[in-house]
């Protein structure tokens, strides 16, 4: 949308406009806009773990074409142990190497930096260390996300300093570019982070701080927008008795047209301009959702919920991602699993319900992504009972067995898991089974996506099993027991469209629970006797805005 402001006619018939409300400008004319700069967009950071193995690899992470990275790698001891160049792993990127130094003869750093060609889903970084050999030569990596930049500019670096206040100064620095500064030491400030230098170029987010043995530790973060433009100094105030090194790299902000525009005669103006969006749902039920005006294609994270625990533990809810073609203004279904319920004594605990996103409802609707739910735990009587199997995958997980309870199956790509003897019910399409009892069967769903109930153990002491998750097709109920109730089976996923993955739990830790939009313990099964965790939705989109010409005479 554009929405004129005010406009004035000047000397030799020039005609001042003010544009407002543009997300983006395209203009087609004989005069002169005027640059506007903005600092990049922070997305996310990719870390390793810091210690005495190699290689390392970041968890999978998603990123879009355009994006600049700025990865960055440090080994202890670097006459020894050496960081490989490049970087590999799945991410389909070009890097070159910044940066790299030494502090004396015990700390290497590596920075490089790259941009992406195109978008990709569920990609990694691996750095490896020549040497690293799991006794000595600790060693990581980090890898920095950056959005809505025109590439990398300048970089410095100070080699060698012992100073309470080590810096470096980057020349020439543009307008509100971030700046990624990294530094290592060779005694290590243990237990206390360092304080940054941020007088010239902003506030700092720490994204790195590993030390050990008093001998090694790496600093690293980003000023997200480092002003107008000039030169930069960066640094860092810490004890006077350490030797540092510090390197900084710039990351350009955009450049995009004013909205304030000069205008000569006929002119035509074009508005065309995109924005990147995210909306979550994690309250249990099912609500429509309407695709936004310019939406083409949305991207759904969807986590199963978590089975509640019985005697033994509710296993985890299954992740599933894909991307879908949409159409813009449609109506939506998504569903957020209702946690599995928690069972004590002879009861077991229910399964986890499933998390989706359909066109219409389930079942009559078409299911676009589908992720399952965790299995309950079942109860206990002479001994405990088995654990719930987590839910995910393109067959749910098996629940473990107990003395005289059979477990559940997980639910499979076309047929719901097997049930436990002594009336549990098997899983179906969408509906996981019910536990067993000493009576007879029961089972009540949550709220979101369908699941089996845990069942009550009987009197004489027969153990309740688990109830089973849902998902495309629902896990087994767990059979009751003498001895104990047997665990429900995890439902499995269903993923459409382009980009898809689908994800297992464990135990009782949800699927892919190192994703950038993961939060809290969604989908988490519950510890014993204690209920499990609702799932999560989360749907990206980019709109898109357009505008027919406009016409000035």
């Amino acid at each position: 949308m554009i929405r004129f402001f005010a406009y004035k006619k000047t000397r030799a018939g020039v005609l001042s406009l003010a544009l407002g409300a543009a997300m983006a400008s395209s203009l087609i004319f004989p005069g002169r806009a005027e640059a506007v700069i903005t600092p990049p967009t922070f997305i996310q950071e990719a870390e390793t773990t810091w210690a005495l193995t190699t290689p390392k690899t970041t968890a999978n992470f998603d990123v879009q074409s355009g994006d600049v990275l700025v990865a960055f790698s440090v080994s202890e001891t670097a006459e020894n142990y050496v960081v490989n160049d490049p970087p590999t792993g799945t991410l389909a990127i070009t890097w070159s190497l910044k940066q790299s130094y030494t502090v004396t003869a015990f700390t290497e750093v590596k920075i490089w930096t790259g941009t992406v060609a195109a978008t990709q889903s569920g990609v990694n970084v691996t750095f490896t260390c020549t040497g690293c050999d799991g006794s000595f030569g600790r060693f990581g990596g980090n890898v920095l996300t950056f959005r809505g930049s025109d590439g990398i500019g300048i970089t410095n670096k100070a080699q060698y300093v012992s100073a309470s206040q080590p810096s470096v100064t980057l020349t020439g620095v543009s307008d509100h570019s971030a700046i990624v500064m990294v530094n290592g030491d060779w005694v290590a400030i243990e237990n206390t982070a360092p304080i940054y230098d941020t007088a010239q170029a902003g506030s700092f987010t720490e994204t790195s701080y590993s030390f050990t043995s008093g001998v090694y530790a790496v600093e690293g973060g980003y000023y997200a927008d480092a002003g107008t433009a000039g030169n930069k100094t960066i640094g860092i105030t810490a004890p006077s008795a350490m030797k540092w090194s510090i390197v900084g790299v710039e990351v350009k902000g955009i450049t995009a047209a004013s909205t304030h525009v000069k205008i000569r005669g006929g002119v035509r103006l074009r508005n065309r301009g995109s924005s990147n969006s995210t909306a979550t749902f994690t309250t249990s039920g099912n609500q429509s959702w309407p695709v936004p005006a310019g939406v083409t294609s949305i991207t759904v994270k969807s986590w199963g919920a978590g089975g509640g625990g019985g005697a033994k533990a509710g296993g985890g809810g299954g992740f599933a991602r894909a991307t879908v073609v949409v159409t813009p203004l449609e109506s939506l279904t998504v569903y957020v699993g209702g946690k599995g319920l928690s069972g004590s004594g002879g009861t077991g605990g229910s399964g986890g319900g499933y998390s989706a996103v359909s066109r219409g409802t389930i079942p009559s609707g078409t299911t676009l992504v589908q992720a399952g739910g965790g299995g309950g735990g079942g109860g206990s009587s002479v001994s405990e009972g088995g654990a719930g199997g987590a839910g995910g995958g393109t067959s749910g997980v098996t629940g473990t067995n107990s003395l005289g309870g059979a477990t559940g199956g997980g639910g499979g790509t076309g047929s719901g898991g097997t049930a436990g003897t002594a009336r549990g019910t098997a899983g179906t399409a969408n509906q996981g089974g019910a536990g067993g009892d000493g009576t007879a069967g029961s089972g009540t769903g949550s709220a979101g996506g369908a699941n089996g109930g845990g069942a009550s153990g009987a009197a004489g002491g027969t153990a309740g099993g688990g109830g089973a998750g849902g998902g495309r097709f629902g896990g087994g109920g767990g059979g009751a027991g003498s001895g104990g109730g047997g665990g429900g089976g995890g439902g499995s996923d269903l993923v459409t469209g382009s980009g898809t993955v689908e994800t297992a739990g464990s135990g009782t830790t949800p699927g892919n629970n190192t994703d950038t939009d993961y939060t809290g313990s969604v989908g988490a099964g519950g510890a014993v006797t204690t209920n499990g965790n609702d799932g999560y939705v989360v749907i990206s989109y980019t709109s898109v805005s357009t505008q027919p010409p406009v016409k000035f005479r």
